[in-house]
């Protein structure tokens, strides 16, 4: 149970320290849960740390932001809002006939490129091969 009172999104999975740990619960500082539900919300689209601290007047600095959220998630921020915008990649290619580009763009990479080599990096396929990959599993799962 988070006490924050801040909902995470479905399938936000958080590996606690040992210093997070209340009586056996949970407990998330309010700051790193408005992090994770900002980051959620964004797609994982390029950020500002600086910027998002102001944004959700948090009243602490950049640095300590990023320690706080890796102390309490056991990930950088920067690495999870990486693999959020790998995740959205998959769903929209697995869900959609979205071009590529279209896909990258939504979801903030310059270049469908670097989407490409970020994806390939990740999974050791190619959006597009991922995607063929994909479809004829499920046509053949669908027969």
């Amino acid at each position: 149970m988070v006490q924050s009172g801040i909902p995470l999104a479905a399938g936000t999975k958080i590996k606690l320290a040992d210093d997070v740990r209340s009586a056996g619960r949970l407990v998330i500082d309010w700051r790193v849960a408005k992090l994770l539900q900002y980051i959620d919300r964004q797609n994982g689209v390029t950020w500002n740390l600086e910027h998002i601290c102001r944004e959700l007047r948090l009243g602490i600095s950049p640095p300590y932001a990023a320690r706080l959220f890796e102390r309490h998630t056991g990930q950088g921020l920067r690495n999870y809002a990486k693999r959020k915008r790998l995740l959205k990649a998959v769903e929209q290619l697995i869900a959609t006939d979205l071009p590529i580009k279209v896909i990258a763009a939504e979801l903030g990479y310059r270049k469908p490129f670097d989407l490409a080599r970020t994806f390939e990096a990740q999974y050791s396929l190619t959006p597009t091969r991922f995607r063929n990959a994909n479809r004829l599993r499920l046509m053949s799962q669908a027969s």
